[in-house]
């Protein structure tokens, strides 16, 4: 069975090569419950660190995401999370981590309180 390391050496090395990918390990360890996922949790673990690591790479200190991006007369527009259904949604790593949960057999969520509790917060 392949660490959250060795999923990321072949899905993300970008991030393997920076000198914080441990804390986005760590992070990502501590929010991704083992129960929940089982033998897919290197993977959950895995992606969610990619997931927030190319969602900071991508802010680089703006005020939010790009939602708009026009070219002739120039323009930018900036969206909170607040504004975006679900953060997840913004990478490739994150839409691959909400289908890993809704995908996952045997859970039903009832309650936000359990759902928070099994996907770690």
């Amino acid at each position: 069975m392949s660490t959250p390391e060795e999923i990321l050496a072949v899905i993300c090395p970008a991030m393997l090569a920076t000198s914080g990918y441990a804390v986005y390990l760590e992070l990502a360890t501590n929010q991704t419950s083992s129960g929940y996922f089982g033998v897919n949790y290197s993977l959950a673990v895995a992606l969610r660190a990619a997931h927030q690591y190319t969602v900071n790479a991508k802010r680089a200190g703006a005020s939010g995401f790009v939602t708009q991006r026009t070219e002739g007369r120039l323009s930018q527009s900036f969206g909170g999370f607040g504004k975006l259904n679900n953060e997840l949604q913004t990478t490739a790593y994150g839409a691959q981590l909400y289908e890993l949960i809704h995908t996952h057999p045997g859970f039903a969520v009832s309650s936000l309180d359990i759902y928070e509790q099994y996907l770690g917060g």
